[in-house]
């Protein structure tokens, strides 16, 4: 089910909804696009065979171009995914991401957490993101192997985006592993 609500403030419309949890494809072209609209840009995130997941956000605050001396601002309000419907990214390395506007920075939550063990300490990490080009950002690689769950929120100009996945990291069931 989803609700709509639009506020008209001067030039700019401010448009609120509450959606489901984001939809998820995983079927790209071969290199991440966007082409800037009234909807948020896709996170692309590069696998190591070089193809890319792609993650809708689950809750977004969004601008539009402007179009005939007006913007339209849409917030959608979601839930991230159950954990069971969280998209993996399977990669030993740091994973390098793509979103299709300039400007943004990413955050992680407080802290990527264990799937495995979530009340061990010392499998709960603070992620770590560093910006790379315009459009490409890298998540460090927690130091321990296990299976992480990752929320990440990008903001910029344009508004700000969350997206969420489970990330398994190296050997997960070695004895080391979180």
């Amino acid at each position: 089910m989803r609700l709509l609500a639009l506020l008209v403030v001067g030039p700019v419309a401010l448009v609120g909804a509450l959606v489901a949890p984001s939809a998820v494809a995983d079927t790209p072209p071969p290199a991440p696009h966007y082409t800037y609209t009234g909807q948020p840009s896709d996170v692309w995130f590069e696998r190591p065979d070089d193809t890319f997941l792609r993650l809708r956000p689950w809750t977004y605050c969004w601008t539009s171009p402007v179009h005939d001396g007006e913007q339209v601002m849409t917030c959608a309000d979601g839930i991230p995914p159950a954990p069971e419907h969280q998209r993996r990214i399977t990669s030993g390395q740091s994973i390098r991401f793509w979103f299709g506007r300039p400007g943004w920075r990413f955050r992680g939550s407080e802290h990527m957490s264990s799937v495995r063990h979530p009340d061990d300490d010392t499998c709960t990490v603070k992620p770590v993101i560093n910006r790379k080009r315009p459009h490409w950002f890298r998540l460090v690689r927690p130091e321990r192997p296990g299976i992480y769950e990752v929320v990440l929120f990008g903001d910029g100009p344009e508004g700000d985006v969350f997206v969420s996945f489970k990330w398994r990291v190296g050997k997960y069931d070695s004895p080391a592993a979180c």
